[in-house]
Formats: C-alpha cells, structure tokens, sequence
C-alpha cells in the first residue's frame, strides 16, 4: 500500500529541511540552527543547468508549455 509522504507520522517536510540546511548553511561554512549569539546563519544555495544537456531544448519547452496549460 502507498503510504503518504513520510509515512504515517507525515514528517514530509523533515527531509526537505535536512537537505536545505545542509545545503546553503553546512556547504559554504555558516554553520547551523540558531546561533545564540544573534548571529545569522543565512547561506544561499542556487543549483543551475542546461536542459539541453537532458533532451531537445525545443522539445523541453514545448513540454512546459504544455504542462503550464
């Protein structure tokens, strides 16, 4: 049976989160949480790629119209 995402107890978002922090905070060395000093932890994380490099570009963007209609 297909249960929702995170099971039963629904932590969905647990994961996402993990994967966040880690991402712009852990990677670029800004630490983590809440620091009690006041200082922010802010880090950003921006992922960029070509979907050419996946299929067609025109094929890709006539697929997006679509889904988008």
């Amino acid at each position: 049976m297909m249960l929702p995402l995170g099971g039963p107890e629904g932590h969905k978002g647990y994961a996402l989160s993990f994967a966040v922090e880690t991402l712009a905070a852990i990677l670029p060395g800004l630490g983590f949480g809440v620091d009690p000093r006041g200082r922010h932890n802010d880090g950003a994380f921006i992922l960029a790629f070509d979907p050419g490099a996946f299929r067609p570009l025109a094929q890709f963007k006539a697929d997006v119209t679509a889904f988008a209609r």
